[in-house]
């Protein structure tokens, strides 16, 4: 060896037969005046292979790496997945502190599952909303019954809608409306009795008489008087053509039909299960 290369700190030698030459090493180019080797950046040049939405380009000296995009995406044996934030963040509630968990309670507990990495959870929707999932983020909608009061494009508040103001036509004529919390009731006037939340029943002769075990009842409705043949309790049918003693059979058979066999007499048939 008889000599070598006078390359820069930032060049590579490369032999050549009877010589040499000075290259920039991969992931560097010559700058503009041929003196320096500088570095690609590949993310802001867009020269990776990182997959958007999920992943984020990190340059290095010479080179880049692909991470997972967090928090809205975590890394996983299977690659980087949705990082479902509505889950990340829930109220688990209580009916029975014996029993299983329920949907419906007074009592919460904050339930904080494990996630693969360690960030300040920064969603919250409001009370009276439901949290929804999208790629690579989350949204908030209010429940049924509320409306939203938006601030820019992020909903701040759930408003309950007062049905009882806004929809005069809630209720039958012979109930009054009372607002609840996300819905509405009414409230039968004698000599109206309640079934069910909203509708107003009376005890009352139908234009087609009722079967054997039955009664007549007038519905007042927003949309006019419907009358119905209702069964006596402990009966079951139709009301108008018949209405029969419910059988009583043992519980591990299903119930398939009544055959009516006189005006007393019934058999009940079944499958078991």
């Amino acid at each position: 060896m008889i000599g070598f290369g006078q390359c820069g700190l930032t060049f590579i030698c490369v032999n050549t037969i009877g010589s040499y030459s000075c290259q920039c090493p991969p992931g560097y180019l010559l700058n503009a005046n041929g003196t320096l080797c500088v570095d690609i950046d590949e993310c802001l040049q867009n020269l990776n292979n990182c997959t958007q939405p999920s992943q984020r380009c990190i340059n290095l000296p010479g080179s880049f790496q692909c991470e997972c995009n967090s928090p809205a995406f975590i890394s996983t044996v299977n690659g980087c997945v949705d990082n479902d934030e509505c889950l990340s963040y829930q109220v688990c509630l209580i009916s029975d502190p014996s029993s299983a968990f329920s949907s419906v309670s007074n009592l919460s507990l904050l339930v904080m599952p494990l996630i693969s990495f360690t960030t300040k959870l920064q969603f919250n929707c409001p009370e009276y909303s439901t949290c929804l999932n999208t790629l690579g983020s989350y949204k908030c909608a209010c429940d049924q019954g509320f409306r939203p009061e938006i601030r820019g494009d992020i909903i701040v508040r759930c408003v309950d809608i007062n049905e009882c103001e806004e929809q005069p036509d809630a209720c039958p004529r012979s109930a009054k409306c009372k607002n609840r919390i996300g819905s509405y009731e009414c409230e039968c006037m004698p000599p109206s009795i309640q079934h069910g939340l909203r509708d107003c029943v009376v005890n009352t002769s139908c234009p087609n008489e009722c079967s054997e075990h039955a009664y007549c009842l007038k519905s007042e409705r927003p949309d006019g008087a419907v009358y119905n043949c209702t069964c006596d309790v402990g009966y079951a049918g139709d009301g108008a053509i018949a209405c029969l003693r419910m059988c009583i059979i043992h519980a591990n058979r299903c119930f398939d039909q009544l055959v009516l066999i006189s005006s007393k007499i019934f058999l009940c048939f079944h499958s078991i299960s």
